[in-house]
């Protein structure tokens, strides 16, 4: 019984962690395709996307870093 309860207790922590981490992804994001600026939802991201970011934006993906002012 004792062990049922404590895991009971770590799963709904995991889950509770889980949606505070997604709840920290931007939904949408700014990237250059095709040489034009678009807004689309940052699930829409694909390789090669050039994604536009500006001071104090969260990374909507694994990103690397290619420029800069």
């Amino acid at each position: 019984m004792l062990n049922a309860s404590i895991g009971f207790a770590q799963e709904h922590s995991a889950e509770r962690t889980s949606e505070s981490l997604q709840a920290m992804v931007p939904h949408r994001c700014r990237v250059l395709r095709g040489g034009e600026v678009t807004d689309l939802p940052a699930a829409d991201l694909v390789p090669g996307d050039v994604v536009l970011l500006e001071a104090g934006d969260a990374v909507p993906a694994d990103c690397r870093l290619v420029g800069g002012p």
